[in-house]
């Protein structure tokens, strides 16, 4: 009682996270992986993004938005895709997929860029990870968020695409809310 959170949050809950912090919620430190927010080097966006997701949820066409997000959006091949069909992992996909309107919406709608201002506004530590096998572009977005954080750093972690281990973030993570300040 009386303390500050201490958040973490992954890919588009990141957006989210940031979001809260600059909305004055009680945060006192914050570390994020890999908010994809589309910097130059990114592809772009799918055109209609948000009216795209939203018109896969009112058909609810569940299957048909996490093909759609995985292939346009994250930029999957989607024979990489079809191995997942049908496991329990494509199944919490397809049963949660409606929340991709709220991630993208957490992240800026349609354009989803690097939210400058706002970043800039942010008083706390924030800690901006990594992995070392994301795409280029991720990588760079992590970069490019703590440096528009007064306080922010950004750390390259050891791990898959859009993805670290928890055997490798948990010590850093440890170390990161362990420090005053």
């Amino acid at each position: 009682p009386g303390q500050k959170a201490r958040v973490h949050a992954i890919s588009s809950g990141g957006g989210l996270l940031i979001r809260a912090v600059a909305a004055g919620l009680p945060i006192g430190k914050a570390s994020i992986f890999e908010v994809p927010y589309r910097i130059e080097s990114a592809p772009p966006m799918p055109d209609h993004y948000i009216a795209t997701l939203e018109g896969f949820v009112e058909a609810d066409e569940r299957a048909g938005l996490v093909e759609y997000f995985n292939t346009q959006v994250v930029g999957l091949p989607s024979e990489m895709l079809e191995p997942m069909k049908g496991t329990p992992m494509w199944e919490a996909l397809v049963a949660m997929a409606p929340t991709l309107v709220y991630d993208g919406l957490a992240l800026g709608g349609d354009v989803q860029s690097l939210p400058v201002n706002m970043l800039s506004g942010i008083d706390i530590p924030v800690l901006s990870i990594s992995s070392d096998h994301s795409t280029p572009w991720l990588r760079d977005a992590a970069k490019a968020t703590a440096e528009a954080i007064p306080k922010g750093n950004y750390q390259s972690l050891a791990g898959g695409f859009h993805e670290v281990p928890p055997p490798v973030l948990a010590p850093v993570l440890t170390e990161f809310y362990g420090k005053e300040g």
